[in-house]
């Protein structure tokens, strides 16, 4: 999964760089919105069970645009950091059943989880004019690599929203993201970004 990022940062720097022009911009945005997270429990007998639970997720960071600010089709990359909401304790998990009892780990003491990620990707102009206005969509994959317990995970993010530009070098942005992550298992979530540009060339 490590070599995802490296392999994401190569395809697209080998097709924005192979472009005339090198224009671009740089910006800040934040997301939120919420998150599939599994919860695990067990029995007494060895039998696994799972909750999976809708929890909080959280992001900020730094965008580089890479292309003329007129262009249909832009590269896109992101830093940030993912704030992730801890799961909670399961219903069932509490529970005597039958002759069952039911363990799980220590839920409760866990706190807000922070991974650094990145991400690269294209924005592609869908109608409108990039200049002013125009509705986008945008198609971001890359992976949460720095984590405190080894639980790294790839990121897919495709995506669909607005650009407004004001004075030919501020941009606004705002959009409405898929986000899948997948690390053994594939999880899925929604999150609405948004953003503030500042246009180089």
């Amino acid at each position: 999964m490590r070599k995802l990022l490296p392999l994401s940062l190569g395809v697209l720097g080998a097709f924005l760089f192979s472009q005339e022009a090198l224009a671009g911009g740089v910006g800040v945005f934040g997301a939120g919105g919420l998150r599939q997270a599994p919860a695990y429990y067990y029995r007494d007998d060895g039998v696994q069970f799972v909750d999976f639970q809708n929890r909080g997720a959280n992001s900020f960071g730094a965008e580089f645009l890479l292309g003329d600010r007129d262009d249909k089709l832009q590269g896109v990359m992101r830093a940030f950091g993912i704030f992730d909401a801890p799961v909670e304790t399961p219903e069932d998990a509490k529970v005597t059943s039958g002759t069952y009892t039911f363990e799980h780990p220590d839920y409760d003491s866990l706190t807000t989880s922070t991974t650094g990620s990145a991400t690269v990707g294209l924005q592609w102009s869908i109608w409108g004019d990039p200049s002013a206005f125009q509705v986008v969509a945008t198609t971001m994959m890359g992976a949460g690599f720095i984590t405190r317990d080894s639980t790294e995970f790839a990121i897919l993010q495709p995506g669909a929203g607005v650009t407004y530009t004001l004075d030919e070098r501020f941009q606004f942005i705002g959009t409405v993201n898929y986000n899948a992550r997948f690390r053994k298992t594939l999880s899925s979530g929604g999150e609405v970004l948004v953003g503030f540009r500042y246009m180089i060339d």
